[in-house]
């Protein structure tokens, strides 16, 4: 999904008004900016950083999401708020499989254990 559709998604579940409409654009727009100044890392690069490097990482990451959450809140109604929290914790859910069919997994397809070379 890319950010207009995002955009549009929230914009109809949210009843965003054209003002929220803009501010929520616009705090997309800046977080896109914060993200892409990270560097892009290869999985061997990831592999290869040391445990301090990857907390570092972790946190800036963390400081760029709680900026957009505060920004989201800033700009939602209560009751849109609460929606929203609710959208994100159902999308996380099914992202980690504890939704309607599990991830990598077709709904009612029935995942056979592997066998293996005893």
């Amino acid at each position: 999904m890319n950010s207009e559709q995002r955009l549009e998604r929230l914009k109809e579940q949210l009843k965003l008004t054209a003002d929220q409409v803009e501010k929520v654009a616009e705090l997309d727009k800046k977080n896109a900016e914060k993200m892409s100044e990270e560097p892009t890392r290869t999985r061997e690069q990831m592999q290869q950083m040391t445990d301090a490097e990857r907390t570092d990482m972790r946190e800036r990451f963390q400081k760029i999401r709680d900026e957009y959450t505060a920004g989201m809140k800033a700009i939602l109604t209560e009751a849109q708020w609460k929606t929203y929290e609710e959208m994100n914790s159902n999308r996380n859910r099914q992202r980690l499989g504890q939704g309607q069919g599990q991830q990598g997994q077709r709904q009612g397809q029935v995942q056979r254990p592997r066998q293996g070379n005893n």
